[in-house]
């Protein structure tokens, strides 16, 4: 059951660019490049290829967007695109102390 495999997101560089590979339980594997414009308390990641997608059309992630709320407390936030609409997901994680 492909909803029940974990998920793993990999941020490597790559040369001058930082990249996130996304091992996700669909069984394709999204690369995303940061956003030149990104900052240090909110990091984008945009779609920049993909291994094991069959089609443009098949579910993958987009984007995924890192925002620190504060010290304890980081938002990620990932898009998710299929047969041309978008759909979002959004998880807190907080620090545990």
């Amino acid at each position: 059951d492909p909803a029940r495999q974990p998920t793993q997101t990999v941020f490597h560089l790559d040369g001058g660019r930082v990249l996130a590979t996304h091992y996700c339980a669909q069984g394709n594997q999204p690369r995303l490049r940061l956003r030149a414009a990104s900052s240090p308390d909110v990091l984008v990641f945009d779609f920049l290829d993909a291994t094991n997608l069959r089609s443009a059309a098949d579910s993958h992630l987009v984007r995924l967007t890192l925002r620190w709320r504060d010290a304890d407390h980081l938002v990620r936030e990932e898009v998710y695109a299929a047969s041309g609409r978008e759909e979002v997901g959004t998880l807190l994680l907080e620090r545990a102390r």
